[in-house]
């Protein structure tokens, strides 16, 4: 799952899937195509619904990536801060192993999120967010 998003208005359970299903397609077509290339298309196609009614949930693709690069950011933050450099390595490696996954999981998000300079908004979290991590 991508992470708990609520949509106001519309938190049903059956709303929960529907927005987790459009990001899962749109992380999936921001990997495959980058940022730019991907359309709003792609992820309706991507998430097997119509356009229209992926707009009940999101304004536009900025809106889907800020969500997806909320979380994917969420997640890294709370590994720098359960990282313990006076672990013992067995622990380290642990760390590591979990911290590769996570990048692996989020790598399409990361990698996007460096292509993205399509609003002062988005600009302005990703300065935020890398502000929190040092």
């Amino acid at each position: 799952m991508i992470g708990h998003v609520v949509c106001a208005g519309k938190d049903t359970p059956r709303a929960e899937v529907q927005r987790e299903r459009i990001l899962c397609a749109a992380q999936k077509c921001f990997i495959e195509h980058g940022f730019h290339a991907a359309s709003m298309a792609n992820i309706a196609q991507a998430a097997q619904m119509s356009a229209g009614l992926m707009y009940r949930y999101f304004e536009n693709k900025d809106d889907f990536f800020r969500v997806l690069a909320q979380a994917a950011a969420a997640r890294m933050i709370d590994l720098v801060d359960e990282l313990r450099l006076d672990a013992p390595p067995d622990e380290l490696r642990a760390w590591l192993r979990t911290w590769l996954g996570a990048y692996r999981a989020d790598g399409g998000v990361i990698s996007t999120w460096q292509e993205m300079r399509t609003s002062d908004e988005l600009v302005a979290f990703s300065q935020r967010v890398a502000a929190s991590v040092y």
